[in-house]
């Protein structure tokens, strides 16, 4: 009787900590933004989706082995790379980890886009759904800039698993990523 009443409040616990740790859509694009706008750029990378963040880590670190091959890895390990010594240390790095150092860098080329990102008014606008697992989010900005307000309407893809909600890659975050393996495939 006394198994059975742990095992019942074990199966509980878990149920309701999935349940309360399950995110909707615009929870998880809320809170990317909230994170994004900031500058707290590991919590907005804990709003992406693992496998999404597998397959961009895993692309640069095919990068990193071609370059490495052509005896060229100090050439490819700059910008959000410099950190890493070597591929093992590269592709030891949790791909979470790796898309923090990315945005990290990526932004911080840029102080004037961290400032307009860290004033702007973010606006959840609504999604619209693709299949069970996929939807897309309609976001709206408004920024200021040199005394006039830019309103940017933006869409973020979600991926559904395990009943909660993660933003996946945008296009322009993929063919940036295509766009550098071309790069470094010339070095």
């Amino acid at each position: 009787m006394f198994k059975s009443t742990i095992n019942i409040f074990l199966l509980s616990f878990a149920l309701f900590s999935f349940i309360a740790s399950a995110k909707s859509e615009q929870e998880v694009v809320d809170a990317f933004f909230k994170a994004l706008t900031s500058s707290n750029f590991a919590l907005a990378s804990e709003q992406m989706d693992p496998t999404e963040l597998e397959k961009f880590h895993g692309l640069f670190i095919e990068i990193a082995k071609s370059a490495e091959a052509k005896g060229k890895y100090s050439d490819f390990s700059v910008g959000p790379f410099v950190k890493y010594s070597s591929i093992k240390e590269f592709e030891s790095t949790q791909p979470v980890s790796f898309f923090t150092d990315f945005l990290v860098f990526t932004l911080s080329q840029n102080q004037q886009m961290i400032q307009l990102l860290n004033n702007a008014q973010y606006k959840f606008i609504g999604t619209v759904k693709e299949t069970e697992k996929t939807s897309f989010a309609v976001v709206k900005f408004a920024m200021h800039m040199a005394g006039e307000t830019i309103e940017v309407t933006d869409v973020v893809p979600l991926i559904k698993n395990n009943g909660s909600y993660r933003l996946g890659l945008k296009a322009d975050m993929q063919i940036m990523a295509q766009a550098f393996k071309a790069q470094v495939a010339k070095i």
